[in-house]
C-alpha cells in the first residue's frame, strides 16, 4: 500500500488487525506514514553504514505531506554527501563541536601538516568555549569573545598569532556548514569579516629568540656538538643550525626528499608552511651531517625510529637541556641566518631576494610572485655554502 496524494493520505486508515503500519509514499524515497489509531506520523526511514535507522519528522496534519516531503529530500542530500541525518534532525538543537568534529575529519584527508596543531587549538581554545553551544546561538559576540579572551600556558608574546589562527579556524568551520548545506540558507556571524576588524590591541612582535653575539653563538653551536641526549635530536639542531629550516619542517623530512647527488632537499608543498614545494641546496657541512645520520636509518623520517614524526616540543626542550633556553629557540636558526646573511651581503654578494628565496619566503608582490617562478638554485646553492662556512669558521675561532 502506497499514497501520492493529499486526499490519499488523509482517507488512509488501519488494517482490522494492526495497531500500527508504515505506509510508503509513493513518489518521495525513504518516507512513509506511521499510521496508528488515532495520529499519523511522517517517519524518514534509511540505512547508513548498514545500520537502520528513522527519524520522525512530525505529525500529520501539523506537519503537511509538502513540507514532509521537502525535509525528506533534505534528510537525502545530507546522506549522499555521507552525513547521517539523524545527527541534524532539528537544525536548531546542532551544536557547534558536533560540525567541528566533521570539518576536522575532512581538514584530516589533506594530510596537512599543520593537522596537529589545528587539532591542539581547537581542543583547547575554542571548543570548551563554545562547543556545546548550539548554531543557532552562536552570534558573533561569542565568537569574537571565544578569540579575545585566549589565554597561553607560555606567557610570552602577546598570544597574537594564535588568535590569528582560532580566527581562521572559526571562519573556516562556519563556511564549512554553508557550503556543506549542513544548515539551510546558512550566514556565517563572521562573513565578510577579517582578524583586524575583530582584534584591535596593539599586537607586540616578539622575534623568536636567536643568539647573535659571536662568543655566545660559538658556545651554543658547541654545546650542540656535543650533545649527550638522543642521537637524532642532536642532528636535527645541526642540520637546524646549518639550514634554517623551520622545526615542523625540519621534523618532517623524509629520506625521499633528499638528493645527495644534486646535493639538495626537495620538499613538497604538503610539509610547507606556504603550500609550495620548496628546494634547498645544502652545504657541503649540511651534507657531511646528513651522509654520517644515513648510518642511523631505520625509517622514512631522518629524525625518528618509527612512522611517527620527532615531537613538536624536542628541539627547543633540548636547547633548554644545553642551557640556552633563555635565549635561543629552535626557530631562531632562521632568524639567525637572516641577520649574518644580510649584515654580510658585501661578503657574499647575494641579494635580499636569494636571502629570503633561502628562506621559503615568499613575495609580498603578488603579482610579481605569480610571475616569478625562478628557483636561483646557483645563487641559493652559493649562499648556504657561504653561510655554512661561516658557522664552521665560527666554531673554529
Amino acid at each position: 500500500m502506497t499514497y501520492t496524494t493529499d486526499s490519499q493520505l488523509k482517507s488512509l486508515t488501519l488494517a482490522n488487525d494492526k495497531k500500527e503500519q508504515y505506509i510508503k509514499d509513493g513518489s518521495t524515497t525513504n518516507l512513509f506514514i506511521l499510521l496508528r489509531e488515532t495520529s499519523k506520523t511522517f517517519i524518514f526511514r534509511y540505512e547508513i553504514n548498514g545500520s537502520g535507522k528513522k527519524i520522525t519528522i512530525g505529525q500529520y496534519p501539523s506537519i503537511s505531506l509538502a513540507q514532509a516531503r521537502q525535509k525528506a529530500n533534505e534528510f537525502k542530500a545530507l546522506l549522499a554527501k555521507g552525513i547521517d541525518p539523524r545527527d541534524y534532525t532539528n537544525e536548531h538543537e546542532l551544536i557547534f563541536k558536533d560540525v567541528a568534529q566533521k570539518w576536522l575529519k575532512e581538514k584530516a584527508k589533506q594530510k596537512l601538516s599543520s593537522l596537529k596543531k589545528t587539532e591542539g587549538r581547537l581542543n583547547n581554545h575554542i571548543l570548551p568555549k563554545i562547543g556545546n553551544i548550539k548554531i543557532k546561538d552562536l552570534k558573533r559576540d561569542k565568537l569574537i569573545k571565544c578569540i579575545s579572551e585566549i589565554k597561553l600556558k607560555d606567557p610570552r608574546g602577546d598570544g597574537y598569532e594564535t588568535k590569528t589562527r582560532i580566527f581562521m579556524i572559526l571562519r573556516d568551520i562556519l563556511k564549512y556548514i554553508t557550503i556543506q548545506g549542513i544548515v539551510q540558507d546558512y550566514i556565517s556571524p563572521l562573513a565578510g569579516l577579517n582578524f583586524s576588524d575583530i582584534c584591535k590591541d596593539k599586537h607586540i612582535v616578539t622575534n623568536h629568540r636567536f643568539i647573535k653575539d659571536p662568543t655566545k653563538l660559538r658556545e651554543f653551536l658547541t654545546a650542540i656538538d656535543n650533545y649527550k641526549g638522543n642521537k637524532y635530536t642532536k642532528f636535527a639542531l645541526q642540520l637546524g643550525a646549518y639550514t634554517a629550516l623551520r622545526s615542523g619542517t625540519i621534523r618532517a623530512l623524509k629520506w625521499e626528499y633528499i638528493d645527495f647527488t644534486q646535493d639538495i632537499i626537495n620538499i613538497p608543498a604538503e610539509q610547507m608552511k606556504m603550500k609550495k614545494p620548496f628546494i634547498l641546496p645544502i652545504s657541503s657541512q649540511a651534507k657531511a651531517i646528513l651522509k654520517e645520520l644515513k648510518a642511523y636509518q631505520l625509517g622514512e623520517y631522518l629524525f625518528s625510529t618509527n612512522s611517527k614524526i620527532m615531537s613538536e616540543n624536542t628541539l627547543n626542550k633540548a636547547i633548554k637541556i644545553l642551557g640556552f633556553g633563555d635565549e635561543a629557540t629552535f626557530h631562531g636558526f632562521r632568524g639567525l641566518f637572516s641577520t649574518i646573511c644580510h649584515d654580510n651581503t658585501q661578503d657574499h654578494g647575494l641579494t635580499s631576494e636569494v636571502i629570503e628565496l633561502c628562506l621559503a619566503h615568499t613575495d609580498n608582490n603578488k603579482v610579481r610572485s605569480a610571475y616569478n617562478h625562478s628557483e636561483r638554485l646557483q645563487e641559493k646553492a652559493n649562499l648556504m655554502e657561504w653561510y655554512g662556512n661561516y658557522i664552521n669558521n665560527l666554531k673554529l675561532k
